[in-house]
């Protein structure tokens, strides 16, 4: 037995379109929620292009000229993490009620000869200070409130530091058995990064490697002669005179203003800066 046809007329099928949308909208608006805020620092000073991103580094958005920004989240998403150039890392954790963020990134310190314990305690200090800069922003009408709707963790960095430093003292180790091998009369590389006409001339000033990256190759290799060799001042210091082979096809080379040709005598410090395995 043949089913009938089923015929519907143009305005029944537009009907059922604009339906199905409308009720698709409305599941995919309560899969996610519209999030706006403004982003300073901590001289309550608006911050542009700080990136915003999940907990699983799903960018989502940054912020614009005025440190403002909205963005799109999955209903599920309760974490967010405000990341920029020269700034402590943001972890927000937020509330279902929570959709106006009001963010203040603390500037990131330098810490040099400072203990990974030292330093953490000094950031928590610093972090410590985010009540008193949120009762200040709102006392400039800079921010709604005077305080934030959402959480904010304390990221340690102790583990970390500690183990960048097991590093750096096992590569200073392998750095000194190296500087005690050499011998005056051997033929060291040493490499450099160019840049042509960064001091207004036509020079291509040449800048060091640190001794504790793991780049191994390079545009410019200077190559010398040690003549000399001391630890003034601590340090692995080898005094070389440059030779005619050289690999660094840059025109008029200079280091710290002074031009390097052939016969030019450096001093260079291997506790700090990279060379390249000795020749004979």
């Amino acid at each position: 037995m043949r089913m009938p046809a089923i015929s519907c007329s143009p305005a029944a099928l537009v009907g059922a379109n604009l339906l199905f949308l409308v009720l698709a909208g409305h599941r995919l608006n309560g899969q996610s929620r519209t999030i706006t805020g403004h982003v300073v620092d901590e001289l309550l000073v608006n911050r542009p292009q700080i990136h915003i991103q999940t907990a699983g580094k799903v960018k989502l958005g940054e912020t614009d000229g005025s440190g403002r920004f909205e963005i799109r989240i999955p209903k599920e998403v309760h974490q967010l993490i405000f990341l920029g150039l020269m700034a402590e890392t943001a972890v927000i954790n937020l509330p279902d009620s929570c959709n106006t963020l009001e963010v203040i990134m603390l500037n990131s310190g330098t810490y040099d000869f400072t203990s990974p314990r030292k330093v953490d305690r000094l950031r928590l200090k610093n972090f410590n200070q985010l009540p008193q800069l949120y009762y200040q922003a709102a006392q400039k009408q800079l921010f709604q409130h005077g305080q934030p709707c959402f959480s904010r963790e304390f990221i340690p960095h102790r583990k970390e530091l500690e183990e960048i430093a097991k590093q750096t003292s096992i590569t200073r180790r392998q750095l000194y058995k190296r500087f005690k091998a050499l011998a005056v009369g051997d033929t060291i590389k040493v490499p450099y990064s160019p840049e042509w006409r960064t001091d207004g001339t036509d020079r291509t000033t040449l800048h060091l490697y640190s001794a504790y990256g793991g780049r191994n190759n390079f545009d410019c290799v200077i190559e010398g002669v040690i003549t000399a060799k001391n630890t003034r001042r601590k340090g692995y210091n080898v005094v070389y005179k440059v030779t005619a082979d050289n690999r660094c096809n840059y025109p008029s080379l200079a280091y710290n203003n002074q031009p390097i040709v052939p016969g030019t005598v450096l001093e260079y410090n291997m506790k700090y800066f990279k060379i390249l395995p000795r020749t004979k």
